[in-house]
């Protein structure tokens, strides 16, 4: 029994040492920079929220800037939808609920920030897809190398307060 007990609290600190060694990869790949596609969640039921994206563009190419608003049942699906297709006043169709927000992309050389382009507005079209909504808000043309992405949240809208909403990054093209 002894024998037993010595090779059972063996096998717990390896386990314990293996957790901690995955969780401390897990930390510190956090701190990196992360690949196309990615997403990032966002608040946007309140106004003056910074999120910031640090991405790695390893291809030339044209990428889009989506907000992509999720949903997990059906409920939550006819919600979102109902906020993603309004109607004005005539009965025409809408973008939808307001999602006032801008964006900055900077390119990071040498340690330093530079400005690569700004972008955002109000009202942004809205296209379904497999992923949920998606809502483009920019897209630019962007030659490899590491990027800072900064959204800001200028006015808020709390009809969005319940609704999961990521920032998503990726190609604004679908590859033959």
């Amino acid at each position: 029994m002894k024998k037993y007990n010595t090779f059972f609290k063996q096998m717990t600190k390896l386990g314990f040492l293996i957790i901690m060694g995955l969780s401390m990869a897990t930390c510190g790949a956090g701190s990196e920079y992360k690949k196309i596609p990615i997403s990032k969640r966002v608040d946007i039921s309140q106004p003056n929220v910074k999120t910031e994206l640090l991405v790695h563009i390893s291809k030339e190419d044209n990428y889009a800037f989506s907000l992509l608003f999720k949903y997990k049942n059906p409920k939550e699906r006819e919600l979102v939808s109902q906020l993603m297709r309004g109607k004005d006043a005539n009965g025409r169709s809408t973008n939808g609920e307001n999602t006032p927000i801008s964006i900055d992309v900077y390119t990071i050389k040498d340690g330093q920030n530079v400005l690569v382009s700004i972008g955002g507005g109000d009202s942004f079209p809205t296209n379904a897809s497999g992923l949920g909504y998606l809502k483009l808000i920019y897209n630019d043309y962007l030659m490899p190398g590491d990027y800072r992405v900064l959204i800001d949240t200028k006015a808020g809208n709390p009809k969005f307060k319940d609704i999961e909403v990521e920032l998503y990054i990726g190609l604004a093209h679908r590859p033959k």
